[in-house]
């Protein structure tokens, strides 16, 4: 977004929002390994469940070693990995800067509850949960 004074200008920033990077929240369909993939998270218990869509979106989440919370800013900014880099924002599709306030306005009120994630795997001997899983 440019500025008043005709310079690219961070939404975030701009409008003071962290939702993204506080905890990073990843689609739970999606596989990452943050060592293999050499990013800068630490995994975080639970699942995250937006109040609004609670029956389809599961996010996993991680803190981010590089996110400053007293600034709310990356501290390797220029080195963020793929990931974050290739986050998308409604607020970047929009021109106008009210319609953007908006939309941060409404991602920084989205409610998450966490969620417990039970791998019934481990409870079962392997040869039972191989045939529980075949059977159903």
């Amino acid at each position: 977004m440019k500025g008043f004074n005709g310079e690219e200008t961070n939404i975030c920033l701009l409008f003071g929002c962290s939702m993204c990077c506080n905890p990073v929240k990843i689609n739970s369909r999606r596989l990452i390994d943050p060592e293999r993939d050499k990013l800068p998270f630490v995994k975080l218990e639970g699942v995250l469940v937006p109040k609004s869509n609670p029956d389809t979106v599961r996010l996993k989440q991680y803190r981010c070693s590089n996110f400053n919370v007293k600034t709310g800013l990356c501290t390797d900014y220029d080195n963020r990995p793929n990931i974050c880099r290739n986050t998308t924002c409604r607020a970047f599709d929009v021109i106008r800067y009210i319609d953007k306030k908006r939309i941060v306005e409404q991602i920084k009120e989205e409610q998450f509850f966490s969620k417990k994630i039970i791998n019934y795997s481990l409870r079962f001997p392997k040869k039972l949960f191989f045939l529980f899983t075949i059977m159903y």
